[in-house]
């Protein structure tokens, strides 16, 4: 199986700014936002939100 990190750069989203639909607690989160420029990062669940931005604390990170 891939990790993140592969199939980040296996799209080719090195670099690039990311919306992520569904992000849970930031789980795949915290790997998208190590390689790209800018993450934004929806879910409707507030509370995961929230966990989603303590796992990427101090990086661009945009959480809804």
């Amino acid at each position: 199986m891939k990790t993140e990190f592969q199939i980040i750069e296996h799209f080719g989203l090195t670099g690039k700014t990311i919306l992520e639909v569904g992000c849970g607690d930031g789980r795949v989160s915290k790997f998208l936002v190590e390689k790209c420029k800018t993450l934004y990062a929806i879910d409707p669940d507030e509370k995961a939100i929230a966990e989603a931005k303590k796992k990427c604390s101090r990086r661009q990170l945009f959480g809804w």
